[in-house]
């Protein structure tokens, strides 16, 4: 076998480099230098990773009496897309490797890890209920699959008969103090494979003109960067890619807090066939009518289209890939803190 030229495999681990390259930014953060102060301790108080595994969008040009005469219907488009191919069990092993990851880091870097149940007694968690994670929830953002790692113990204020935890969050800050100084971590993921793909142009071409009812999107799978979904019964949470870090000593003085998110979204490639998705209805359009007497009668119908799309993943490169690319960004988030504290 011919050996590989070397400038080959530069260029190919330069790639590699290039492709996991992971910006962030910090939102809100302060007094980052003080994590100096903090033990050598994490809590991790949330960690979950949320899954757009279903696209459901309908728009509607809205009919009517037109501007010079005539009369226009309704026109509405339905475009549904799935991911086919993963079952329950490829979501759950998919965070539970990510979490594995992140908790390698922490020890890799030196952290003590608290667990959740020395967290039972604190005054922060007064009134709240001891939560496992190993299971999924459709219910906490409308449209997105929230998954939390087997084994995960968390505290949730009060949980409703539909699955939708309380508005109420716990203070980061308090809890830190609570935990002798311990650093409070809150971990999101998103991962969704659906993206716009309209142009500009096109969308206001479609709203000049008028009586087109159009949807355009495309499979993209990555990390997301901007908060996405409704967010059910919570007011203040949001489904968006962070890692934020909390340190406090006493309860009534925030020490130093960091909010590390994404600056813009780390595509995952190799996963799905990268394709645009188009459903598009014109409306029905009268533009005479007919007159009897001193009516004149416009004969329209309402327009109705629905495509549905599968989008074919194979179960062991989604769950690699998208293993890679959350612990990448986690990896990069917590170098981001070392940072700080070393």
């Amino acid at each position: 076998m011919r050996p590989i030229p070397y400038i080959i495999v530069l260029l190919f681990l330069s790639s590699l480099m290039q492709a996991q390259n992971i910006e962030l930014k910090d939102v809100s953060g302060y007094a980052q230098k003080k994590f100096k102060k903090a033990p050598k301790k994490v809590y991790i108080a949330q960690f979950r990773v949320i899954y757009q595994l279903l696209y459901s969008q309908v728009e509607v040009a809205q009919g009517g009496s037109e501007i010079g005469g005539g009369y226009r219907g309704d026109a509405v488009a339905g475009l549904n897309m799935a991911i086919k191919g993963l079952s329950e069990e490829d979501i759950k092993a998919t965070t539970n490797e990510i979490y594995a990851n992140y908790l390698k880091e922490l020890k890799n870097s030196g952290y003590e890890i608290i667990s959740g149940e020395a967290a039972a007694s604190t005054k922060e968690f007064e009134g709240y209920h001891l939560k496992e994670g190993g299971t999924l929830s459709e219910e906490q953002f409308r449209g997105l699959l929230t998954s939390i790692p087997d084994g995960f113990k968390y505290y949730v204020k009060e949980t409703s008969d539909d699955g939708k935890k309380n508005k109420n969050k716990f203070n980061g800050y308090r809890l830190s103090a609570d935990l002798d100084g311990a650093i409070v971590n809150t971990v999101t993921v998103v991962v969704p494979f659906v993206s716009d793909a309209e142009s500009g142009a096109s969308k206001g071409l479609s709203k000049a003109v008028g009586g087109v009812a159009k949807i355009v999107v495309k499979s993209d799978l990555r990390l997301e960067n901007e908060a996405m979904g409704a967010t059910g019964s919570f007011n203040t949470d949001v489904a968006k890619t962070y890692s934020s870090y909390y340190f406090a000593e006493k309860r009534v003085k925030p020490e130093a807090f960091t909010n590390l998110q994404l600056k813009k979204p780390v595509k995952i490639e190799g996963v799905m066939e990268e394709k645009k998705y188009k459903a598009a209805e014109s409306a029905d359009q009268d533009l005479w009518g007919s007159s009897y007497g001193a009516l004149t009668k416009y004969n329209v119908s309402d327009k109705y289209l629905s495509k549905t799309h599968a989008v074919e993943v194979d179960p062991k490169v989604y769950k690699e890939k998208v293993s890679a690319a959350g612990s990448a960004y986690l990896k990069e988030a917590l170098n981001t803190l070392n940072g700080f504290t070393n």
